[in-house]
């Protein structure tokens, strides 16, 4: 790696020095030496900068003092390479854990619909719609009440078709039985 390297300050990613722009997320940016020049991104590019996360800025500021540390001499390449691995493992990490959040939010604000694939579930497997149900009630009212439902039904119908099919077990035989005498 050349000593003239810059580091986008959204996704990290390692650019020329002279880079005006980053290849991997489009971001414009100018470097101290230049006078600044009022960038106009387009709207998305303003809102991704408006949503640089914490752990972004701070992997391209350690990138960027490990590359001016090599420059200057006080460190070797090895050691050089050696930081930034441990610095791009950590960021990894924190956008692992960031995603992971994320997804539970997203999962946490599905919307709540119900639905017959819940009753279902519930009437097939009554165990799991009553333990849907008393998970589901005050955060998924209405998945909830289908799952419920799904599971009520399901109980009934065992106990109606046990029932007859007691009746029956006990009564087939003696109608058979007097039908041969």
């Amino acid at each position: 790696m050349t000593s003239a390297t810059k580091y986008c300050p959204e996704c990290g990613r390692e650019l020329p020095a002279e880079a005006r722009f980053c290849t991997g997320c489009g971001t414009g940016f100018t470097t101290v030496a230049e006078t600044p020049e009022p960038i106009v991104a387009p709207a998305s590019e303003q809102q991704a900068a408006q949503n640089t996360s914490p752990e972004v800025t701070a992997l391209s500021i350690e990138l960027q003092r490990l590359s001016d540390l090599l420059e200057s001499g006080s460190i070797t390449q090895e050691t050089y390479e050696s930081s930034k691995a441990q610095a791009l493992a950590t960021f990894a990490n924190a956008r692992q854990q960031a995603n992971a959040s994320a997804a539970v939010q997203q999962a946490a604000a599905a919307p709540d619909t119900g639905g017959f694939g819940w009753a279902a579930l519930g009437f097939f497997f009554p165990m799991v719609g009553l333990i849907l149900y008393l998970v589901w009630k005050d955060d998924r009212p209405i998945t909830a009440k289908a799952a419920g439902k799904g599971a009520l039904i399901g109980v009934i119908v065992s106990v109606v078709l046990s029932v007859l099919l007691g009746i029956l077990s006990a009564v087939l035989p003696l109608i058979i039985m007097n039908s041969y005498y």
